[in-house]
């Protein structure tokens, strides 16, 4: 038992070293994208959307320009030099950026930023609560490294608490990407990650394991603790 309990510790500390690492990059990609969301409506005023080409103003004495070629082959003007983009991208980068400038020609102004925009509070939403998740993960390890009964009252909370916010941030993912696609191009499509669902079943069945385990503990103190009352009562018919 005494290995077992080792074990649990050291895993324990190692999944909350995982979430503590985890949780600080989610935090140092939040702020960059909360930067974001409050620059992009400033530099998308410097933006200019043409049907032929779109400008970009917003790199102090740097005129960018992006269009078609000829031979419908996507360019980069950087100050009046050329350079083909297909050369520079591998083919799979190409074919997503000229899917994006199609889309953004067919598309006005108004409609890119509410994408742009939409995309980043999402994601921050998003975010958030990801971050408590992982908080209340990071609180049921040290639950399991610091104390001497495995099956604790804490360690079921901090689990459904973090699938709680688990399964709200896959709702908000999956009806996110509805309405952004159909601000993008009028098509709402919803896009379900099985494997991210299953994930989050997983936590909760972990979760309830923990109760039920609780509960078996409980029920031995409950029958020695009805015991004595039992015998009283023989006593006192006897007398």
């Amino acid at each position: 038992m005494t290995e077992k309990r080792n074990n649990i510790n050291a895993l324990g500390r190692v999944l909350y070293i995982i979430a503590r690492i985890v949780r600080v990059c989610i935090c140092i990609g939040l702020f960059f994208i909360a930067v974001a969301a409050i620059t992009v409506p400033a530099l998308f005023g410097k933006i200019d959307i043409n049907k032929h080409y779109i400008d970009i103003n917003s790199i102090p004495d740097t005129k960018v320009r992006i269009f078609k070629d000829s031979k419908q082959q996507l360019t980069m003007r950087v100050n009046n030099k050329d350079t083909l983009l297909a050369k520079e991208l591998t083919k799979e980068e190409y074919d997503a950026a000229t899917e994006i400038y199609d889309k953004v020609q067919n598309t006005t102004k108004g409609a890119v930023l509410a994408y742009v925009e939409a995309s980043l509070i999402f994601s921050i939403v998003s975010l958030v609560l990801v971050i408590i998740a992982i908080k209340n993960l990071e609180k049921f390890c040290l639950s399991l490294r610091n104390n001497d009964e495995v099956f604790t009252e804490d360690k079921p909370t901090y689990l459904k608490k973090a699938a709680k916010l688990f399964i709200i941030t896959y709702i908000i993912s999956v009806l996110s990407t509805a309405a952004l696609s159909g601000i993008y191009d009028g098509n709402y499509s919803f896009n379900f990650n099985s494997i991210g669902l299953v994930e989050i079943l997983v936590l909760f069945l972990v979760a309830y394991i923990f109760e039920y385990a609780i509960g078996l503990d409980s029920k031995p103190i409950e029958a020695t603790i009805a015991k004595p009352k039992k015998t009283t009562k023989k006593k006192k018919e006897e007398k």
